[in-house]
């Protein structure tokens, strides 16, 4: 999922199984809902044989239910830009504020008027940078969220609730 969001998939990431091959994973756009498909298909599979109960069946549904809804969720995010109107009424209202500021500051700090208006001018833009930075927090830059050593905790966790070395 997270390769998802980061527009595409790094095959070599994933592990390799009897069922599905990566080639056939290959064929899919939207490869996190066909692995939790697989998921589910492999889990009936397995009921059917009498190896899950009810109870396990039930809680593994959740948990695909869950994780499909999680996965929309963060498409979501990602797919909901800064309104256009939002930023660039932010960079107009910016600009005509740092223009008539130093009028307000001129007769009480005199030259101070301008470091005072260049520094509030930082912060202003410091926040409209801000904005467009965190607009996508599932790539690779330093403010993005930490993904990679996510999905690696989980992975972890993973195998030592199935007593697996990893």
């Amino acid at each position: 999922m997270k390769e998802h969001l980061r527009e595409g998939v790094i095959w070599e990431e994933l592990e390799e199984t009897e069922r599905p091959t990566i080639l056939d994973l290959k064929n899919y756009i939207h490869v996190p809902n066909r692995i939790a498909g697989l998921i589910y298909e492999e889990a009936n599979s397995l009921y059917m044989m009498g190896r899950f109960t009810n109870e396990q069946m039930l809680i593994l549904d959740k948990q695909l239910e869950v994780f499909t809804d999680v996965a929309g969720a963060c498409e979501r995010i990602k797919k909901t830009p800064i309104p256009l109107a939002y930023s660039e009424h932010l960079k107009k209202f910016t600009f005509l504020f740092i223009l008539i500021l130093p009028m307000g500051f001129i007769h009480e700090l005199k030259y101070m008027a301008i470091p005072v208006v260049m520094i509030i001018y930082y912060a202003f833009v410091g926040l409209q940078l801000i904005g467009e930075e965190i607009e996508d927090p599932f790539g690779k830059d330093a403010n993005d969220l930490p993904a990679d050593q996510i999905c690696e905790t989980v992975r972890s966790s993973v195998y030592e609730i199935l007593g697996v070395r990893s």
